[in-house]
């Protein structure tokens, strides 16, 4: 077992089940100079997808850190993310498509909103457009899907379907079906 003390820490720690951790805005902090752009931004992506900080919370965190442990990237990932919807999200491919369409200047989906009694992943209400990732985590049974987008059609929607793995691969393809 390995046990770090720090004095540094200092309002950088919560706990989790009785023993003290590092918050997750300090984590990504440290971990910083060792990722590179892409790996910085899909932790940060993550940690704000599964709720343990918030932009808020990471942008508090850089203004109390001393100067050598701000990292000017994570400064600008949480100024970019905070106006985007990720925590919404229920899957890095989805935070990762909020963030592609707004790096493209896209207007910005709303993520995972009921429509029609079900869940789109991405929707634009104002073209009543609806973009599903499918991927192994949450589209494992197409007629399922098939079932789900045969009542969202009749509401007038259009419904586009991609694979998780042409966010990464083919992000021209997430970009062709969007709106503007």
């Amino acid at each position: 077992m390995l046990i770090c003390r720090s004095t540094s820490l200092a309002g950088n720690t919560t706990e989790l089940r009785g023993l003290p951790i590092t918050t997750a805005e300090r984590a990504l902090a440290d971990l910083a100079p060792g990722l590179d752009d892409d790996a910085l931004a899909r932790a940060t992506r993550e940690a704000l997808r599964l709720r343990v900080t918030t932009c808020a919370r990471i942008q508090a965190m850089l203004v109390l850190a001393a100067p050598r442990n701000r990292p000017a990237r994570l400064a600008v990932l949480a100024r970019r993310y905070a106006r985007l919807p990720i925590s919404r999200a229920r899957s890095e491919p989805e935070a990762y498509a909020v963030a592609l369409l707004d790096a493209a200047g896209r207007t910005a989906p709303r993520v995972n909103a009921k429509i029609a009694g079900h869940r789109a992943d991405l929707s634009w209400p104002h073209v009543r457009h609806i973009v599903e990732l499918d991927g192994p985590d949450f589209h494992q049974f197409p007629d399922h899907d098939l079932a789900i987008q045969a009542r969202w059609e009749p509401a007038g929607w259009t419904v586009d379907r991609l694979p998780t793995g042409d966010v990464y691969d083919r992000p021209g393809r997430l970009l062709a079906v969007s709106p503007p």
